[in-house]
């Protein structure tokens, strides 16, 4: 499962695990055909995305020592679409404003009446 999740190709996969094995080609196929299968049913989802979440950290870590911001944002933002963090597809044309609210456990009301209180 972890070649197949690296990225390991599918042929050349195959051929090294009928060498390793020492089973044929067509057997070694069935075999990671099977693994592909098991690793997409939801059984394995949240295995499949953990191991995916340790590659893209050691990516991020690697790329940010390396000077090398992006591909640490792509490696980031990939993280962000596996954990869930996007809900929806969103397209910006031209030049628009966005406002960015984090909900950290303090309203803007709280913080506004603390410092019109001091």
């Amino acid at each position: 499962m972890e070649a197949i999740a690296k990225g390991e190709r599918f042929s050349h996969l195959v051929q090294r695990l009928a060498d390793e094995w020492g089973v044929s080609p067509k057997t070694s196929e069935l075999y990671v055909c099977d693994t592909i299968a098991f690793m997409r049913s939801d059984a394995t989802k949240d295995a499949l995305i953990a191991m995916n979440m340790e590659r893209l950290d050691s990516i991020i870590s690697d790329s940010i020592n390396d000077g090398d911001r992006r591909n640490a944002i792509k490696a980031i933002d990939t993280q962000n679409k596996l954990a869930g963090g996007y809900t929806e597809k969103v397209k910006i044309e031209g030049n628009s404003e966005i406002n960015l609210v984090f909900d950290i456990g303090e309203t803007n009301e709280d913080s506004e009446t603390e410092e019109t209180d001091e």
